[in-house]
């Protein structure tokens, strides 16, 4: 295990980085990712982390360390938590993506970060503090005294500087000499020291330096020690009054903290409850999905086999359908409850809402796949092959005939951005040889899967030319196939999850099937998040950019005008003129199933078929 990197030095060389054409140097710590905030930022890398690496100066050299992105960094192809970096360096920047170089190269000669010495204090002198008797008063207290009056006798009584005491009052003890004149003259027995000897030191031994008592002290000595009496009780009292209400905020203080952090436990446990509740709750909502697209297959087969009985045979299908509403709307609440939406931007809630539309919980969604989502949206708003090849499907119908489709067999309308991403609805299209032989039509079936969903292939079937004969190039046959065939993989392999359906359509049912052995068949464990997790290795990176493209423009497709482009939802212009076998939900059932174009094509095989013995 590599060492932890030292912290920042000011002795290491400045750092020069190349990406792209571009180079940066720096001589301080720097971030890198697609995030525009970073210092190194590389948005058009999908494969980059919006905050990936953190590089930093140390003693000899510099450190660079992956910030826990979702495509790791690499070294000679190995994946590294940290590097260091003390010559040139090429890192690889997630798998699959840019490649940098970094090099230390000649200082700068700028010191950076370098700390600021504090000035000394300047010098002084400090009094040290009082010592004494905090209780004792100060001089300045002392001065600040006022004349304190003495009770109304007549005459009355003298000042403080007065020698002589009142007659109300009893004599103060002779002076050791006998000399009652000279006691006098130094303090009377209820006055106060003289004037001519009046100081701090004086005033304190007069009134509260001697052993005598209340009886034989001066009327105005035993009112200013009872004051201060009075005064040191009142401070005593304030205090523990004081030390009281400190110790009852502290205890306030500290059972406020208690509670909080027992509500704030209380609430994360709720919050953790109330997940729990609301994934059991999606995936039983997956179950009634699947159980939907079952019935709707099976009324569709018997009202194209018996149209008269049409009302009747949607019973089970209508009970299968509020089944599944009243999930969804207890899982909403659930939703709502937990916040899920609070704080999204606009396009990061019709992230959300396509991958709840193709059975993926937004509970689960993946920081880094939203990332990666917004960036396959850039690529569709700049290409505008989205708006070409929608008003292309628009013109042609060949969107009303897929949303038609999907519709007949349960499966969500998402999937008409599949055929998008196959062929642009190019109903002419001819794919590359392959061990299968070509894919042909819009909706890109191989020849075996062609025959297996009712679509016959044409005499050109082993070229790479347009065939008019071959029944993949009807795009109305080959949707209404395709429908079935997404069917197929929805209820069974896919247990619902539609970005399951999308790879196993490009890579193959077979290999998701052998992949998805050990994985239990029920919604809770076959999602796309989990495959993408455990086998998003082994899947080719063709398939994880043909399910990003799909969900980017479904995505899109949500509301176009969002993302810059001028056109209605397409999914719900097409619903607005559809005429499929079943009805939407809200209405009623007419009964009416659709094959698209098959009569013109058997006029086409017969007009071309060759005469006997040609």
């Amino acid at each position: 295990m590599a060492a932890d990197p030292p912290g920042p030095s000011v002795a290491s060389a400045p750092l020069r980085v190349e990406a792209g054409g571009q180079v940066w140097t720096f001589d301080r710590p720097f971030t890198l990712g697609r995030d525009a905030s970073c210092d190194v930022a590389l948005p058009e890398e999908a494969r980059v982390s919006r905050r990936h690496l953190e590089i930093a100066p140390a003693d000899d050299g510099w450190w660079i360390t992956d910030l826990g992105s979702a495509n790791g960094t690499l070294v000679d192809g190995e994946r590294v938590a940290r590097v260091h970096v003390t010559a040139a360096q090429e890192v690889q920047v997630g798998e699959g993506g840019p490649v940098l170089r970094f090099t230390p190269s000649a200082s700068t000669g700028e010191t950076v970060g370098a700390p600021v010495a504090e000035a000394p204090p300047a010098p002084g002198e400090v009094e040290a503090p009082d010592l004494d008797d905090p209780f004792r008063p100060s001089p300045e207290a002392v001065e600040a005294l006022p004349p304190v009056a003495s009770p109304r006798v007549d005459p009355p009584v003298p000042d403080l500087g007065e020698v002589a005491s009142p007659p109300s009052e009893p004599e103060a003890p002779s002076s050791p000499s006998g000399d009652g004149a000279a006691d006098g003259a130094s303090a009377d027995a209820g006055g106060g020291p003289s004037t001519d000897a009046l100081s701090y030191d004086a005033v304190v031994e007069h009134y509260f330096g001697g052993d005598e008592d209340d009886e034989n002290i001066g009327e105005r000595t035993r009112f200013i020690r009872r004051a201060y009496d009075d005064l040191q009780q009142a401070q005593a009292t304030v205090q523990k009054k004081e030390r009281s209400r400190y110790q009852t905020i502290v205890i306030g203080v500290l059972a406020v903290s208690v509670l909080a952090i027992g509500y704030a436990g209380y609430l994360q446990y709720r919050i953790n409850q109330l997940r729990a509740e609301a994934q059991e709750l999606f995936y039983e909502l997956r179950t009634y999905e699947i159980a939907v697209a079952n019935e709707v297959q099976r009324v569709q087969a018997q009202i194209e086999a018996d149209p008269e009985n049409a009302d009747s045979l949607t019973v089970d299908l209508e009970r299968a359908r509020e089944a599944r509403r009243r999930t969804a709307s207890r899982y909403d609440q659930f939703v709502r409850r937990l916040g899920v939406y609070d704080g999204l931007s606009s396009e990061e809630e019709a992230i959300y809402r396509v991958a709840r539309a193709f059975g993926e919980s937004e509970l689960t969604i993946p920081d880094a796949f939203v990332d990666e989502v917004q960036v396959y949206v850039n690529k569709w708003k700049r290409s505008g092959r989205f708006q070409q090849a929608v008003r292309h499907a628009q013109v042609n119908g060949f969107d009303v005939q897929a949303v038609n489709a999907l519709r007949r067999h349960g499966m969500p309308t998402e999937f008409f951005y599949l055929s998008l991403q196959e062929s642009n609805f190019d109903t002419r299209a001819v794919g590359p040889w392959t061990r299968y032989g070509h894919a042909k039509g819009a909706w890109q079936f191989i020849p075996e899967t062609g025959r297996r969903y009712g679509l016959e292939p044409g005499p050109l079937v082993a070229t790479n030319q347009y065939d008019p004969l071959d029944e993949r190039h009807d795009f109305g046959l080959a949707a209404d196939a395709a429908a079935r065939y997404l069917h197929d993989i929805y209820s069974h392999l896919a247990q619902a999850s539609g970005l399951l359906v999308c790879a196993s359509y490009n890579w193959g049912e077979g290999r998701i099937k052998n992949h998805m052995r050990g994985i239990a068949n029920d919604p809770a464990h076959r999602t796309y998040w989990r495959f993408l997790t455990e086998y998003r290795s082994r899947m080719p990176a063709e398939t994880k950019d043909y399910v990003l493209n799909i969900f980017a423009a479904a995505v899109i497709g949500q509301n176009p005008r969002m993302f810059g482009i001028d056109m209605d939802p397409p999914v719900q212009v097409a619903l607005a003129g559809g005429r499929g076998g079943i009805a939407p939900e809200t209405g009623p059932t007419s009964g009416r199933t659709v094959r698209f174009g098959t009569g013109a094509l058997q006029q086409r095989r017969s007009e071309s078929a060759p005469a006997p013995g040609d």
